[in-house]
């Protein structure tokens, strides 16, 4: 019911401001009502259903990510294959780079990262809550019986990514590459998350 209330007070307000804006000039900018009004209407949490992130899962996004960050890894290559066209052995120089010198960047960070805290407790079976100034995990066993919880309170977060699929919290003593993962498919309403990271802003 809260919700319902919610959802239909913040649509009323906001199109209400957006008309007044456009066509009396009188307020400020319809962006800093909206922040205005996220910071009225503030939303108390945001449940998930109870989910196990599976390691694979975290390492695809982690892997990314870093090689996302190390693009120059592939600029190294482009000296070896212009060579090529003039000796062949630079060809098979550039097949050692990509056979032999990547996984072992692949493999460093697949260990450094999986026994980080963060990959450990994002691929604990568990439900999150989200607040407007916190992330609670609640750590379950097979029965759904609390075991243990942790709060990140946003103070400890350097950055809070949110795409499509994931929502990314790195921590001020986070590593470099470390970060907490929450899959957005573990709520009923990726909308609710959307009304979440705008009062984040």
């Amino acid at each position: 019911y809260l919700s319902v209330v919610y959802n239909s007070c913040y649509f009323l307000f906001s199109r209400a401001i957006y008309s007044l804006e456009s066509y009396c000039g009188v307020l400020p900018t319809y962006s800093c009502c909206i922040f205005l009004l996220s910071s009225i209407f503030k939303m108390t949490k945001i449940s998930s259903n109870i989910y196990k992130l599976s390691a694979s899962a975290y390492m695809r996004v982690a892997l990314m990510r870093y090689l996302r960050r190390r693009w120059w890894i592939g600029v190294l290559l482009l000296p070896f294959v212009i060579l090529s066209f003039e000796d062949s052995r630079f060809l098979f120089v550039a097949l050692m780079v990509v056979f032999l010198v990547l996984p072992m960047f692949i493999v460093f960070v697949y260990f450094n990262l999986s026994f980080s805290p963060e990959c450990v407790a994002s691929i604990r079976r568990c439900h999150v809550n989200l607040t407007s100034d916190s992330i609670l995990y609640y750590y379950l066993d097979d029965e759904n019986n609390i075991t243990s919880s942790k709060c990140i309170v946003f103070e400890e977060t350097d950055r809070i990514i949110i795409d499509k699929t994931n929502i990314l919290i790195h921590l001020k003593t986070s590593k470099t590459f470390a970060f907490y993962l929450i899959p957005i498919s573990a709520f009923d309403d990726a909308y609710e998350i959307e009304k979440w990271k705008m009062n984040l802003m």
